[in-house]
């Protein structure tokens, strides 16, 4: 019987086999990369060295984040006049391709974050001046506001309270502090930017929800509200939709269906706008319905009455009579289970095609069962809320396009506080902004403008896409839609902030914005990848396990028929010198058949064993026992 030491032992090797051939980890640092000028001083140049480093060892999932927040500090350094900004840049790209982090998605990082920086400068730089002559420190660091007094008291005790100022009953916030951030936050620059990003954010911690959730939700609901006759014009190919299309992503039950309800009480629909407001997919012809009802349409006809009345004559249509819908599903299961497992499924069509704005549903031969909805008739903001484990289906769809489409936030949100602020009231600025002019369908769009560097920059991103002037490796497909997404998020700064103009800072957040989404996927990525490993390992050591059991039992099967066969050919040679007498190894050879020949040695110990025989003077003799 197979013992669990021998599986164990045939797992552990096969398992070692396997190690052995496993490729390294992609993404992880190969090159070291050193801070060396001659024109700074040593304060600057670990400053700068410490940054680097982080940017080179940043983990899988948190490159943009780490990038853009040592940009942030090295920045502080370019405005305190400590490094020059182009040699500032030259280290942290150079840093950044030490980390295999590609440059495509490292530059923006690195441009945002020296910006934010210079534009609040590190003073004073050095911290204290190695050239000053003064023996006293006090002296050093004089006019810095510093307190004295605490050198009259010493260091604290163990029992006294922290140097953070939390006492013993906040021990667990100063390990949250201590904590590494979560991949894909957005980072606090964003929300210190403007004043309705921190009202959005004080708005979800006062209900103890994530800031992140709150703005995310906020964004699709505007999208889905503002007229369908608003677009946004960057000067490249047609005017692009507003429609955004939101993943919440976080394990159940920490409030991502309770995060869309802080949206609801900041950005409640507007009077008299025929609103779809919170409803939950079914299908793709689904999409398309909700947009449609049955109305009475006049004919042209006229019925004349008694009295010589006229009536215009009316009949029943099915058409679109509404351009409105924000749609929330609160499990992504739903929509990947009706993607993937129902027959003959649109649904992922529909949403691919709702989220740029184009036509939706179908023309049949009976009207009644006809559904069209013609392309930018209509505004849809969509928000899904997905666990770690359920979202890994829909990244299945990249060759579609499908999660390209999807801005990526995390539910989780360390930067809660203890305290929950006041409810901040509702959002004010937007009402105005996205509302259309008076006028019909055939009416001239309402276009949301931009800032000539930005079309600029867009316009040359495109032209080297299209030239194919963008090197292969930079070419990740779940970018692809990267500048439409940048396009539609500044759109949506611009509204909340009750402008239809999209400026150098709407640009700026909106990169934030899809830096932390990008983070949050990356991240999606490397766990579905992990889980996967996981399984896959799970099932080859069960494989594995499975075929040592199976190896064991015919090595046992085959160790007893070989044990009879031995038996019986010792059996057969001993009642042959019995009646034979003395005989040699050769003599006894010649008796047995070919494939016995084999076994002989084995037969003589088993039947010297018996006591069958005896060997003496180099043949076998009769022993004691007879065979039987």
């Amino acid at each position: 019987m197979t013992t669990s030491e021998e599986i164990q032992q045939g797992v552990d090797a096969a398992l070692a086999k396997l190690g052995a051939q496993a490729a390294p980890r992609p993404g992880a640092a190969t090159r070291p990369f050193r801070v060396s000028s001659d024109r700074l001083d040593s304060y600057t140049q670990k400053a700068l060295q410490d940054e680097c480093d982080a940017i080179v060892h940043a983990r899988h999932g948190d490159q943009n984040n780490i990038i853009n927040r040592a940009a942030f500090n090295v920045g502080q350094l370019v405005g305190a006049g400590a490094v020059d900004e182009d040699e500032a840049r030259e280290m942290l790209l150079s840093a950044a391709q030490a980390g295999n982090h590609p440059e495509g998605r490292a530059r923006p990082s690195i441009e945002s974050g020296l910006r934010a920086g210079t534009a609040s400068p590190r003073h004073p730089w050095p911290p204290v001046s190695r050239t000053d002559e003064a023996a006293d420190f006090r002296d050093l660091v004089d006019g810095q506001g510093i307190d004295w007094s605490d050198l009259e008291h010493g260091f604290p005790e163990d029992d006294e309270e922290p140097a953070d100022g939390l006492g013993s009953e906040h021990a667990e916030d100063r390990e949250n502090q201590d904590r590494s951030p979560v991949p894909g936050l957005i980072p606090e620059e964003f929300w210190v930017a403007r004043t309705e990003l921190d009202h959005i954010r004080r708005a979800g911690h006062s209900r103890t929800r994530s800031g992140d959730v709150a703005l995310l939700t906020t964004l699709t609901r505007l999208s889905g509200m503002v007229s369908h006759r608003i677009r946004a014009d960057t000067g490249i190919a047609g005017y692009a939709s507003l429609n955004l299309f939101g993943g919440l992503i976080g394990p159940s039950g920490i409030g991502k269906s309770t995060g869309m309800e802080v949206a609801d009480r900041l950005m409640p629909a507007p009077q008299g706008l025929d609103f779809i407001d919170g409803l939950p997919i079914g299908s793709g012809e689904g999409i398309a319905e909700m947009f449609i009802d049955t109305v009475d349409e006049e004919t042209g006809e006229i019925r004349k009455g008694r009295g010589g009345t006229e009536t215009p004559v009316t009949r029943k249509v099915r058409k679109q009579v509404r351009h409105n819908a924000f749609l929330y599903i609160d499990e992504g299961a739903t929509i990947t289970h009706l993607m993937k497992e129902r027959s003959g499924s649109t649904l992922g069509e529909t949403l691919r095609s709702a989220a740029v704005g184009q036509t939706l549903g179908q023309t049949n031969a009976s009207k009644e069962s006809s559904r069209y909805i013609p392309k930018g008739s209509y505004s849809l903001g969509l928000l899904v809320g997905f666990q770690p484990e359920t979202v890994a289906p829909l990244f299945e769809e990249v060759a579609e396009g499908t999660p390209q489409r999807f801005v990526w936030v995390q539910v989780t949100d360390p930067s809660i506080p203890d305290r929950a602020p006041a409810w901040p009231g509702e959002l004010e600025a937007w009402h105005d902004a996205i509302t259309a002019p008076a006028g019909d369908e055939t009416s001239s769009p309402v276009l949301i403008s931009f800032d000539q560097a930005i079309k600029d920059e867009l316009r040359a991103a495109d032209l080297a896409k299209v030239r194919g002037q963008v090197p292969a490796e930079e070419l990740n497909p779940l970018d692809s839609h990267a500048p439409l997404m940048r396009v539609k998020l500044s759109s949506l700064l611009a509204l909340l902030a009750g402008r239809r103009h999209v400026n150098a800072e709407d640009w700026r957040l909106a990169n934030l914005l899809w830096e932390a989404s990008c983070a949050t996927r990356d991240a999606v990525l490397e766990y579905s990848a992990a889980q996967r490993r996981a399984e896959q390992e799970k099932r080859t050591i069960a494989r594995i396990q499975e075929e040592v059991r199976v190896d064991h039992a015919k090595q046992l099967a085959e160790e007893k028929r070989t044990d009879r066969a031995v038996e019986r050919l010792a059996l057969r040679i001993s009642a042959y010198v019995h009646a034979n007498g003395a005989q040699s190894r050769t003599q006894l050879r010649e008796r047995a058949a070919g494939r016995e020949k084999r076994l002989l040695a084995d037969a003589y110990a088993y039947a010297q064993l018996r006591e069958w025989l005896v060997k003496a003077d180099g043949k076998f003799t009769p022993g004691p026992v007879p065979p039987s």
